[in-house]
């Protein structure tokens, strides 16, 4: 059984091997924990702020998490991942939505303040504007500049 220790011990669950915990994020204001253990796909596990699992709520994925950011308000979860892949958790409904625009790994993730807006970014530098909602195309672009050295 693996164990992550904050002020209260958080039992992470049961593995065949040692799972690698790559992202961990606090909900701004609801006080969820959600801990992404990457090996042989990706699984995410919530805990409340005193360190109880949340054994109804689970994420699973064959591919790899690389960022994660919470809705501000609701119990919204966006989660990246290296292949492109955006996938919202719904905690509320327990249900997931993903759409797959970017081609290559999501590197960053973030909600505007009243959290109507999510923007995704790769490592390829596209930067795409979402409405957080819907997961509807607001606008994207690129940002890749190309230096030449003399």
């Amino acid at each position: 059984m693996a164990t992550q220790y904050f002020e209260h011990k958080l039992e992470l669950g049961n593995f065949s091997e040692s799972p690698h915990f790559q992202l961990m994020e606090w909900h701004p204001s609801l006080n969820i924990l959600a801990v992404a253990s990457i090996s042989a796909g990706t699984n995410i596990f919530f805990y409340g702020e005193d360190g109880e699992h949340d054994e109804g709520a689970h994420v699973q994925h064959f591919g790899n998490a690389y960022c994660m950011a919470w809705h501000p308000i609701k119990k919204t979860l966006a989660i990246g991942f290296s292949n492109g892949e955006l996938m919202i958790w719904n905690g509320s409904n327990r249900r997931l939505e993903s759409v797959i625009v970017h081609k290559n790994c999501i590197t960053s993730l973030i909600l505007n303040p009243d959290g109507t807006r999510l923007l995704s970014a790769d490592q390829d530098g596209l930067i795409i504007v979402w409405k957080a909602d819907s997961l509807a195309q607001v606008s994207q672009q690129s940002v890749i500049v190309q230096i030449t050295v003399p």
